[in-house]
């Protein structure tokens, strides 16, 4: 018969140090997976909030055939970070868009002014309506615009 309670047991150093190391690395790695997955998400969700101003922006200068001047304002105020969420190109169309709504309200204003019936008023129509062609073309495609920029799986 064989005594097991005098029966002792010898764990290498060496094996437990190679247990405690590939522990701490496996919690490490977590840690890091988890950090970056936050900073995903947080970038996510700012340039989701971008995106969401940029197309009330635009739905509400096709509502009203008009952006008026504080709402330009704060378009200017909700992109100002583009450059560096998004990069120098996507700064540059937002640009355009705010550029379009500021044309189109100084079309509309000069049409609403005591400008006669003629060549330049007619003009003046046409290119408000370019604008806003221009800005529901911009509508209609704007998630496609920051499609790269909103998928979960690409964002760096």
């Amino acid at each position: 018969m064989h005594d097991h309670a005098n029966t002792s047991y010898h764990i290498d150093p060496i094996w437990i140090s190679g247990v405690g190391l590939l522990a701490t690395i496996y919690i490490a790695y977590s840690q890091y997976r988890a950090t970056r997955d936050e900073q995903k998400l947080k970038l996510y969700e700012r340039r989701l909030q971008v995106y969401l101003h940029v197309s009330d922006y635009i739905a509400g200068a096709m509502r009203d055939a008009d952006v008026d001047h504080a709402r330009s304002v704060e378009m200017l105020q909700k992109t100002r970070e583009s450059t560096f969420l998004f990069g120098e190109e996507m700064r540059s169309y937002l640009l355009e868009i705010y550029q379009a709504g500021v044309d189109l309200h100084a079309k509309g204003f000069e049409l609403k002014g005591p400008l006669p019936i003629g060549e330049r008023r007619s003009k003046l129509a046409e290119e408000k309506a370019a604008t806003m062609n221009y800005l529901a073309v911009q509508l209609e495609g704007l998630h496609l615009r920051f499609q790269k920029y909103l998928n979960l799986e690409s964002i760096n």
